[in-house]
């Protein structure tokens, strides 16, 4: 890749303009002023570029240390470049994924119309973020929080994109934990009573639509007198056998 280079700098431009005078000029004298300023217009063009390679090479390292994976592809989708957190979070290494397009990573888990909403957001607005399945290298699924930008020329054509993601899969199976929590009897994983509320407030709506519910009352007595006799585990055992039977039915 070239260094973005700007001829639009005083040395340049008279280096540039002293140039041709290193050759037609016929005064000795004057040919060695003319290279002096073509030897400064040189020496300034190279600390532009060694600026310039100090930025990439400044923002490749921060790039590569960053923990979310970062891919850079073409307007075809075909990936250009990949960080390394790319690499732990999907298996791929760089050399592997280069030059395919990212749909290859694609979880059969979107339909046809949710990847058609994705790119008609992304070339209206140049931006897309949200949550998006996609596959490992040894074919698992895992949950991704997505951001893609579109880099556009000055023509306004769209000639790169470049994505951000992260896995969330601790986050989604926290998400189930703190549900399954809220809503399940830690005991028995039976429905509890918030549960049976959000049940029952569901179910009375579709009631009101003419659709019919039932509800079964069940009463276990003696509990307190077997656990009492036998002893907290065998009653929670008890429960718990009961709790199955329930759930199986």
């Amino acid at each position: 890749m070239w260094p973005n280079f700007s001829f639009s700098r005083p040395l340049v431009w008279l280096a540039l303009v002293a140039l041709p005078a290193c050759i037609w000029v016929p005064d000795a004298m004057l040919r060695m002023v003319a290279a002096s300023f073509v030897g400064l217009g040189i020496f300034d063009a190279w600390c532009q570029v060694r600026k310039q390679n100090q930025k990439l090479l400044i923002s490749q390292d921060a790039i590569g240390l960053a923990s979310d994976a970062v891919v850079i592809s073409d307007a075809s989708n075909r990936v250009l470049a990949v960080n390394p957190a790319f690499t732990e979070i999907t298996g791929f290494e760089g050399h592997e994924i280069l030059g395919h397009k990212l749909e290859t990573l694609a979880a059969p888990r979107h339909d046809k119309a949710f990847y058609q909403g994705f790119w008609n957001t992304l070339q209206t607005t140049g931006r897309w973020e949200g949550e998006m399945w996609n596959r490992r290298k040894h074919g698992d699924e895992y949950p991704e929080w997505l951001k893609v930008r579109a880099v556009t020329n000055k023509r306004g054509e769209i000639t790169h994109y470049i994505s951000l993601f992260t896995d969330i899969s601790a986050q989604k199976a926290r998400e189930q934990d703190l549900r399954r929590i809220g809503y399940e009897d830690p005991l028995t994983g039976l429905p509890n009573r918030r549960r049976l509320h959000d049940l029952l407030a569901s179910r009375l709506r579709h009631l009101r639509a003419g659709e019919s519910l039932d509800i079964a009352l069940l009463d276990i007595d003696g509990l307190k007198t077997f656990n009492d006799g036998l002893g907290w585990n065998r009653g929670i055992a008890c429960w718990r056998c009961l709790a199955s039977a329930w759930q199986a039915m």
